[in-house]
């Protein structure tokens, strides 16, 4: 693996699992100094012992106590010089089923908590570094049983482009994600309500044929990032990662 991030300091907020812990395992492996913060501690270990570096720090994005917390803890080391975010959760069901509960956990940790933990995060950022964060093709065409996920993942794009405005020479870069192969971030998706959506989302055309996978998203972005870091007078602002397969139910042209 390239050396590209060799000495820099990388944090990963939602490093537990999926795309989050490749990216960390890999940044690490690619001589990061990397911290790794999610919710649950003992994960967060494991994903440490398997990087074979790296300080795991638990962390809730939605407690501004524990963010605070966190802050704290980085600005007692040298600048930080990439934050990448994939923080999600989804609870899948029709629009009309997400009662004020469902909405309130996925707005706190999907935009507010991030949003409020980029800004706050500025205090230890390198002046040449990179604030990266994960949305989801869904917030561009919303699908059946993600309409309000997507709509917290359009809201953090809005937070993403106005921190560029609000702070100018900011390096803000929004990474729009599609459809990616094992993650958790479907595990407590009801079945019910997963087959009706799975074949909505079939019959829009919005299920790819074969998906990408955490590793292969990972090992993207860490080479997309060392590249972007050592060139510190271009910015990153946005980049899609899609399957090139074919959609599910269309055959590609002969």
């Amino acid at each position: 693996m390239s050396g590209g991030l060799a000495g820099r300091r990388v944090v990963v907020v939602g490093a537990s699992a999926g795309i989050g812990r490749a990216f960390a395992v890999q940044a690490a492996a690619s001589g990061a100094d990397v911290v790794l913060a999610a919710r649950r501690q003992d994960v967060l270990d494991t994903a440490v012992a398997e990087a074979g570096s790296g300080l795991g720090v638990a962390l809730d994005v939605g407690d501004p106590a524990g963010r605070a917390a966190f802050v704290d803890l980085l600005a007692g080391g040298p600048p930080v010089d990439l934050v990448l975010v994939t923080v999600g959760v989804a609870d899948l069901r029709p629009l009309t089923d997400v009662d004020e509960a469902r909405w309130s956990a996925m707005l706190t940790t999907n935009l507010v908590g991030v949003a409020r933990l980029l800004d706050e995060l500025r205090a230890v950022l390198s002046p040449t570094g990179i604030f990266a964060a994960t949305s989801s093709e869904t917030g561009r065409a919303p699908r059946m049983g993600l309409v309000p996920y997507a709509a917290t993942k359009a809201g953090l794009e809005a937070v993403l482009a106005g921190l560029r405005v609000e702070h100018p020479g900011l390096r803000v870069s929004c990474i729009v994600v599609g459809a990616t192969f094992p993650t958790e971030f479907g595990s407590g998706f009801e079945a019910e309500h997963l087959t009706a959506s799975m074949a909505s989302w079939q019959a829009h055309g919005q299920l790819p044929q074969v998906f990408m996978t955490p590793e292969d998203v990972g090992a993207v972005l860490v080479d997309l990032y060392a590249t972007a870091l050592a060139h510190p007078g271009v910015g990153v602002e946005e980049i899609t990662l899609r399957s090139p397969s074919p959609v599910l139910g269309l055959e590609p042209p002969s």
